[in-house]
């Protein structure tokens, strides 16, 4: 079977490829599609297997990272592609990992686009995170969490999101408590974010469908 049809969406730089997505809506055919197709994007620390979780999961093709050649960034800005064993219509966006060297610690004007595009297109949002990242103030869970409420809070046309939690080399702590302390710090970061007055009394459920 042919590789599907896979794009760089937006580059390093923060630009839209829009040549780029010009053709591959006539490859992939989507104007055939109309609004019935659904959307998944994946976000999470660099080097956490992101591309390789949706290969496995979506038969995409998405460059994966050799190990041999140390931790790296494999991808960069967001690559899309469509899809080859989901009946429906279904693309998949693979985001940059969230807290990479090759950005710096304080540039996360980038992180917080991206993130902003995935939230705006995304039907399902999966979020890679170490295991060993949840319940611990550091890391790489907090902050990546933090900027996936704070920039929901900016969406102009409100929506409910899957939030889909994917938890990376888990060990002997049994998933119910993960998803129970998963639960608890998504709590607690919703109610540090700042909210605009109409959204201050607002639950999380109300913008997330949390699993």
């Amino acid at each position: 079977m042919a590789a599907p049809p896979k794009i760089q969406l937006v580059d390093f730089n923060g630009m839209f490829n829009v040549d780029g997505f010009t053709d591959f809506v006539i490859e992939s055919n989507m104007e055939s599609w109309g609004l019935d197709y659904k959307v998944v994007a994946i976000m999470g620390p660099q080097s956490s297997g992101k591309s390789t979780l949706l290969n496995q999961v979506f038969g995409t093709s998405f460059t994966e990272m050799d190990a041999m050649k140390g931790r790296s960034q494999t991808t960069q800005g967001i690559w899309m592609a469509r899809s080859p064993v989901v009946d429906d219509p279904l693309l998949v966006m693979d985001l940059e990992g969230n807290d990479g060297r090759e950005r710096g610690e304080d540039d996360t004007a980038f992180e917080k686009q991206a993130t902003l595009f995935a939230m705006a297109s995304a039907d399902i949002l999966l979020v890679n995170m170490w295991s060993h990242d949840v319940g611990r103030e550091t890391g790489s869970g907090k902050p990546l969490l933090k900027t996936v409420l704070e920039v929901n809070l900016k969406l102009f046309n409100q929506k409910r999101t899957v939030l889909l939690f994917v938890f990376r080399d888990r060990t002997k702590t049994p998933l119910e408590y993960l998803a129970s302390t998963m639960s608890t710090d998504m709590q607690k970061i919703w109610e540090s974010v700042p909210k605009p007055p109409q959204y201050v009394d607002s639950p999380i459920s109300d913008f997330f469908d949390i699993r």
